[in-house]
């Protein structure tokens, strides 16, 4: 196990007396009570160790902590990933200059800002914020990076005993893992802690600590899709869907899901009240995206209620109280919003007719399930968080069924194996990231900035956890404030990191340059990812495509950047070729990126760019190469192409030196030296495309 030197306390009140136990890696000392007792397993498994604290006490006792401190020395260029609290909230690799904070607590904004509730989307009410550089916390897992191939990961194996609050001090080189115990019932016999450690690099560790889970890959697969939140927010009807779906659909898009999002509902909560925009009903929508020959999908808030519904209004008595009886709400949107009490029956009852009707007499066979963080922003009914919002993922598993889940706004452990699709990052803003949002309100604010660090961030979860939904890339000119280079970055971020791909632009505004670099998503390729660094938001990135290995570079700065080209590369820039031998440098600025697909030096016959694809080259999928000899004619090329490929475009090739033509599909082609230093062959370039 890579920490060392720790020790953890339990603390515990038995009857009116308050005691302790004290436990390190060489076991428990107890307070001299030989009923009182807990017992430390600590084991070797594949990849890493699990350390496990039982207890075993002669009669239930009341946690209220439980602890370890260990020291870590740590030096300059680590980072540290600790997994914020929901999916919204700001999660990466920190340095040590990094600083996190609550909302402003200033008295000028306190009353300003007090209507929208911002401490109650993340975890300011029940986590002291240091609000210092270099000191951090996280939940259920993180890791300590310090290498390009050296990751130390701590993981919980278990949250239903409660969530577990992880802490780094980088200057003071100090750790700690804590229990958040609030709201237990009392202990007797049971696992309070157990913990995975592994150290290796990233792939590695991950995989370990998901095999431990016994979590399987998702049976779901990377999807695209169009959504209505990001352009026409809770302003839609019946006919902007329609519009948008035959958009779509006469273009013959091949995407997968079309999810109508808010703003369908008379008020959030009551979920079979449709708005009079929709006259003809959700069932006929779902059934026109159907016909189109897409998923239909429809959002929800499963776990809320805001004040103006008509059941907060009639069932007060389903709402979640505190210790003083006060109604507990959940944040500030809509007219603000309460959390539903999972415990009553009657409030599981009502769920599992909404879910019914929004399903089976629907018939959407997709559901964005919303705000989930409510189910456990106040323990009760002797609960902890974590056993509250895990048991309120199983139920929701249990009535949507066979039918596709896309979380969001949840506690990402709890969510892991029970949903297809999770959100990993918070909602895309019209603009990079609002200053005056940036210095007042939460981590879970809306930031385009902090939705691609996140999409980056926990990479690690998709395909392990379930397929992770980066949020949307929008690549219009009309209802947004992102600039052209903004837009790119984004779109190249979230299609290379995410695997639920959504859009919310009208493709029917699109120019005829936005809608070509649309269309330069498909067709939507599995990537395998490596290696990925970060220095000051400039992040650098190695993956493949079916074998072709590709690198990314993104300035997610406000200032100019540079970097060298570290081989050979294939570019485009400005939908114009870029070639880059290895050691040139290239300027980049502010907010842009560009993706390289490398040569590959032992192949004399080589793709090595396009003009159609947001990947270079990865329209093609298989080549084969008849030279004069075999042919007894001319040089023959013969290519096969991924599907569906959706525009024209050239592809540039290398092929054998010397070669100065050659016969594709029935047309000479003729070659030129290959334009960049450290690529030898000829270059040829073929039209594509219908």
């Amino acid at each position: 196990m890579w920490m060392t030197q720790w020790q953890g306390t339990v603390e515990y009140q038995d009857g009116y007396q308050q005691k302790q136990i004290q436990f390190d890696e060489h076991g428990c000392r107890t307070d001299g009570k030989a009923e009182n007792q807990l017992r430390l397993e600590l084991k070797t498994v594949s990849g890493g160790s699990i350390l496990r604290l039982l207890c075993a006490f002669e009669r239930p006792v009341q946690l209220t902590s439980l602890r370890i401190d260990a020291g870590y020395k740590f030096v300059g260029g680590n980072t540290v990933f600790l997994n914020g609290y929901q999916s919204w909230t700001d999660s990466r690799e920190f340095d040590a200059r990094t600083v996190l904070s609550p909302p402003s607590s200033s008295p000028l904004l306190r009353k300003k800002l007090a209507p929208h509730r911002l401490n109650r989307y993340g975890d300011y009410d029940f986590v002291q914020y240091a609000k210092k550089s270099g000191r951090f916390h996280g939940w259920s897992y993180g890791y300590i990076r310090s290498s390009e191939k050296n990751f130390c990961l701590v993981g919980s194996l278990d949250e239903r005993s409660g969530f577990t609050l992880l802490k780094a001090d980088m200057y003071s080189g100090r750790l700690s893992i804590e229990k958040d115990l609030a709201g237990s019932a009392a202990a007797g016999e049971g696992c309070l802690l157990s913990l995975f450690f592994a150290e290796a690099d990233y792939d590695t560790v991950f995989d370990c600590y998901f095999r431990e889970l016994n979590i399987q890959p998702p049976a779901a697969k990377p999807t695209t899709g169009w959504t209505s939140w990001y352009n026409y927010y809770q302003n839609i009807s019946e006919k902007i869907i329609l519009k948008n779906l035959d958009a779509f659909a006469s273009r013959k898009i091949p995407i997968e899901v079309f999810q109508i999002d808010d703003g369908f509902q008379t008020a959030v909560g009551d979920w079979l009240s449709i708005q009079d925009k929709f006259p003809s009903g959700m069932g006929h929508i779902a059934r026109r995206i159907s016909e189109a020959g897409y998923t239909p999908g429809l959002w929800l808030a499963p776990f809320v209620c805001e004040t103006k519904s008509r059941l907060f209004s009639e069932h007060k008595d389903w709402i979640v109280r505190d210790g003083d009886g006060q109604l507990v709400d959940a944040g500030g949107n809509w007219s603000g919003f309460y959390c539903l009490n999972l415990e009553l029956p009657a409030v599981r009852d009502y769920l599992r007719t909404v879910f019914r009707t929004v399903l089976d007499d629907w018939g959407f066979k997709l559901v964005k399930l919303d705000f989930l963080y409510a189910a456990c922003i106040q323990p009760h009914s002797g609960k902890t968080r974590g056993q509250l919002m895990c048991e309120a993922m199983d139920f929701l598993r249990e009535i949507v069924g066979d039918k596709k889940i896309l979380g969001c706004g949840v506690p990402l452990w709890p969510a892991f194996g029970k949903v297809e699709y999770c959100r990993i990052g918070t909602d895309v803003d019209l603009q990079w990231d609002n200053k005056l949002y940036r210095m007042v309100a939460h981590r879970e604010r809306p930031s385009t900035a902090n939705s691609i660090g996140n999409a980056i961030g926990r990479r690690h979860l998709d395909k392990r956890a379930f397929i992770n939904d980066p949020d949307v890339f929008l690549l219009r000119h009309d209802n947004i404030k992102l600039n052209a280079v903004q837009k790119r970055t984004l779109f190249a971020v979230n299609a290379l990191f995410g695997n639920l791909l959504f859009t919310s632009d009208d493709l029917e505004l699109y120019s005829d340059s936005e809608y070509r670099q649309y269309l330069g998503l498909f067709p939507f390729l599995q990537k395998r990812i490596g290696q990925v660094d970060c220095v000051k938001d400039f992040y650098k990135a190695d993956f493949e495509i079916a074998g072709a290995r590709y690198r990314l570079f993104a300035n997610c700065s406000y200032e100019r950047r540079f970097f060298s080209a570290p081989e050979p590369l294939f570019c485009l820039r400005d939908g114009k070729p870029l070639w880059l031998p290895s050691g040139q440098a290239v300027i980049l600025n502010p907010y842009e990126t560009l993706i390289g697909r490398c040569d590959a030096a032992a192949q004399e016959l080589w793709p090595l760019g396009s003009t159609s694809s947001l990947f270079p080259a990865s329209e093609a999928s298989s080549w084969q190469w008849l030279p004069s000899e075999q042919t007894g004619q001319s040089a023959r090329l013969e290519l096969e192409w991924q599907q569906p490929v959706l525009q024209k475009g050239i592809l540039y090739l290398k092929v054998p030196a010397g070669v100065k033509q050659f016969e594709y599909n029935g047309t000479v082609i003729y070659t030129s030296p290959v334009p960049v230093a450290g690529i030898s062959g000829q270059l040829a370039a073929l039209e594509f495309g219908s």
